[in-house]
């Protein structure tokens, strides 16, 4: 059963990670529900071989896969939204118009604007928003030596949950000073007060999809209930290999007849390109187009 459970994880995620999963979670080859966790949570072979390329990814894999067969009781707590932050030492603004929340631009250093305050009313149209601060926000200062989760980072915590999918998003104060800026506490509301997920649960009527509390890898996103490598994000648009999320929703792409190469979409039966990020990449756009159309990019690459 272990030999024919292995050729099924090595056909459906690849060699490597066949072998990675062997070497260290040997056990989850006993039966086939880690495999099927896998196989919802990353979709498609490219994918999953991706998020199983290193140790991080499957250590998170594992962990998320045994935490969702518990109970998680801390998300069922339910507690006043206000008793809870006021005992974590946050005030806290319940985002509804662009104005309350340009209130708080003021508090970013130069350089670490949040990309929401591009376009605040777009946000606002797709996301539930709370700004926290801590009740001494004015006095804390920035450390010499960032981190996602130290004292200046936490001071000032915005709040995304998206309206549709109720995905979380916890975003730093330090913005891309920090690896992963939106995913402060992985992701999980309870580390900021015990009980918070359920509030705001209540405060909003939604079921959130939380995080099962284990730290998020750097160049994993959640989204839409899957788990997806990434190589590049800006303003929170993420490119992996197959699939890229743009403002938490998820797009996986058609792989016979698309490609992605760094941030950008080439669709060689419609010979177009598309800069997925939206940077200023004219010329390189253009000449992967003129590549398209004088037939000089391969189909074959997308196996």
């Amino acid at each position: 059963m272990v030999d024919q459970n292995y050729e099924m994880y090595k056909k459906a995620f690849g060699e490597n990670a066949a072998k990675l999963i062997r070497e260290n979670y040997p056990e989850s080859l006993d039966g086939s529900d880690f495999f099927h966790y896998i196989s919802r949570k990353c979709k498609t072979k490219k994918n999953a071989s991706n998020v199983l390329s290193n140790m991080e990814n499957l250590l998170y894999l594992k962990n998320s896969f045994l935490n969702d067969k518990k109970d998680d009781e801390r998300t069922k707590s339910k507690g006043n939204l206000d008793d809870l932050l006021e005992k974590a030492g946050y005030d806290y603004k319940r985002i509804t118009n662009v104005e309350e929340l340009m209130d708080y631009k003021k508090y970013y250093s130069e350089g670490e604007v949040l990309c929401t305050y591009n376009n605040p009313a777009e946000r606002l149209k797709d996301y539930h928003m709370f700004v926290l601060s801590k009740k001494d926000l004015k006095k804390i200062k920035r450390s010499q030596n960032p981190k996602r989760e130290d004292e200046y980072s936490t001071s000032l915590l915005n709040l995304q949950i998206h309206k549709k999918f109720n995905n979380v998003s916890i975003k730093s104060r330090y913005n891309h000073t920090v690896n992963n800026p939106d995913a402060v506490y992985s992701g999980d509301l309870n580390k900021i007060a015990e009980g918070l997920t359920g509030a705001i649960e209540n405060e909003l009527g939604i079921k959130i999809n939380h995080k099962s509390g284990v730290e998020i890898p750097d160049n994993l996103k959640l989204a839409e209930g899957f788990v997806i490598n990434y190589w590049v994000e800006r303003n929170n648009i993420y490119v992996g290999e197959d699939v890229y999320v743009d403002n938490d929703s998820v797009h996986w792409i058609d792989t016979n007849q698309e490609l992605i190469a760094d941030q950008f979409l080439i669709n060689f039966k419609e010979k177009t390109v598309k800069d997925l990020l939206g940077t200023d990449e004219s010329f390189l756009r253009e000449d992967l187009e003129k590549a398209l159309r004088e037939n000089k990019l391969e189909i074959s690459k997308l196996k």
